[in-house]
């Protein structure tokens, strides 16, 4: 049990882009933004306003992306190991969520204005990560469990 708890730990981590990308921002914290009228940075909009788009309750969350995952998903997702995914979602942060930002307005105190649409576009990545470590997590269990 042990050991099935500090592996979902680590795939819930690692499909957290920011918490994996080394991007010299100390993971988007030093990135400062103003969005609506919170004054905030790019980690806290992805841990707070993203998954607040999710919408329901967390069984209603996990029912309707199960629903969307395939099994050609499940045979494409659960192939290759950590360190492979580690780098896939810090890959995710560099391209889907920094570059996406540094077309933002930039205010005269050098924060980012965030568009209040930005967690609503950010929602479907956020939905695929989560899909994603599910089918990983239920994919490393099976293996260790054999």
């Amino acid at each position: 049990a042990k050991d099935s708890t500090l592996i979902g730990a680590h795939m819930g981590e690692i499909h957290q882009p920011l918490r994996v990308v080394d991007d010299g921002h100390d993971h988007g914290r030093d990135i400062k933004v103003q969005f609506g009228d919170k004054r905030t940075n790019l980690f806290d909009v992805w841990e707070t306003e993203v998954p607040k788009g999710l919408q329901g309750t967390t069984q209603q969350i996990v029912s309707r992306l199960r629903g969307k995952i395939t099994p050609e998903h499940r045979k494409f997702w659960a192939y290759g190991t950590l360190i492979r995914w580690t780098e896939e979602s810090a890959g995710q942060a560099r391209v889907n969520i920094h570059d996406d930002l540094y077309g933002a307005a930039r205010l005269s105190n050098d924060e980012l204005l965030v568009s209040l649409e930005y967690p609503d576009v950010k929602r479907r990545l956020a939905s695929e990560l989560i899909s994603r470590a599910a089918v990983r997590l239920a994919a490393a269990l099976n293996f260790a469990l054999k």
